[in-house]
């Protein structure tokens, strides 16, 4: 079963459309207090406030919708569910009152009925992206990998920088065996989220599939995630768009003037393009951090295939550059 990342919203994500009709003076009260609670974080004030209005309103249904997030933030499951419930039947044309529901059963782990709750917050409000985010990862938590695929793919169509959406649907694609998607879906993560964890294992999977686009080095005590650095096809300059990862590598050497980054460039059959892409990247390198001694960037190119090694896997590529750090006395 594929690791599967699903960041806790419940203090993240708001939002409470207001009813219409009898009592809605009532409801807005309800609704700028519960938000006003919510986002100051004061969970305690907010059940004490909500449990009173429940019992002098009870056809309050964003009194029960509150109450029902209070409870569910601070871990009280089964009443969170009771409240949530009461705020549905209570105003079931209210798509936040069915997804807060929705993640009140996933916290009471009935998989099943969060699923149904997800779906009636859609047919409330098809646009509700947060509704489709986690209906997306609890079919993919069933294993129903096409049906979340396709609704990670909706959901990126109107939130294109969800990082839980476009790993997942990289995750998906991986476990299907699509391999040339999956690297697409990875590069596209990485493009949004180049560092963390998440950005590691994604280079990883995608060396995996052997695209080198980003790849995993070690720099000093960390792992960083660095795009490839490309080059103008004609004159073997270091290209623009590659300056960010080379003004990262400067910095860090100006910081840390004991040590010294290696470059070292693989072309397969080609050790002369490998050299003149090594010396291309020490020039660009120095000349964008004058300060840096010449020595402190040191060079060293071959005409054979490299290897990245992805856990216990070797992958060869004909075309690589490396980079690592080594400290001196």
């Amino acid at each position: 079963m594929p690791r599967i990342w699903i960041i806790a919203c419940i203090f993240l994500i708001t939002g409470c459309a207001v009813r219409s009709g009898p009592g809605v003076l009532t409801t807005m009260g309800s609704k700028i207090k519960g938000e006003y609670y919510l986002q100051e974080g004061k969970y305690d004030r907010g059940v004490a406030e909500f449990r009173e209005r429940v019992v002098q309103n009870p056809s309050d249904a964003s009194a029960h919708y509150y109450l029902g997030r209070f409870y569910l933030i601070q871990k009280h499951t089964a009443p969170a569910v009771e409240q949530l419930s009461r705020a549905v039947s209570l105003a079931p044309d209210q798509a936040d009152h069915h997804f807060w529901l929705g993640m009140a059963y996933a916290e009471a782990k009935s998989p099943m009925e969060e699923r149904d709750s997800y779906i009636r917050a859609l047919s409330v409000d098809k646009h509700h992206w947060q509704a489709l985010l986690f209906l997306s990862h609890n079919r993919m938590k069933a294993r129903e990998y096409e049906p979340a695929l396709n609704g990670y793919t909706r959901l990126l169509e109107k939130v294109p920088d969800n990082p839980q959406a476009l790993y997942n649907r990289a995750l998906i694609l991986r476990t299907l065996g699509r391999t040339a998607e999956a690297n697409g879906a990875w590069k596209a993560y990485l493009d949004h989220y180049p560092s963390g964890a998440f950005a590691r294992q994604a280079a990883d999977f995608l060396n995996e599939g052997r695209d080198f686009t980003y790849q995993n080095y070690r720099i000093g005590k960390r792992i960083l995630t660095l795009e490839q650095i490309q080059f103008d096809p004609e004159i073997l300059a270091v290209q623009k768009e590659s300056l960010p990862v080379l003004t990262l590598l400067g910095r860090f050497l100006a910081e840390n003037p004991k040590t010294v980054l290696h470059v070292v460039v693989y072309e397969k059959n080609e050790p002369g393009l490998s050299e003149r892409k090594a010396k291309a990247v020490k020039k660009t390198l120095l000349s964008t951090h004058p300060m840096l001694p010449s020595g402190q960037v040191r060079v060293s190119w071959f005409g054979t295939a490299g290897q990245v090694k992805v856990n216990d896997r070797i992958i060869p590529t004909d075309h690589l550059i490396h980079f690592f750090t080594q400290d001196t006395p």
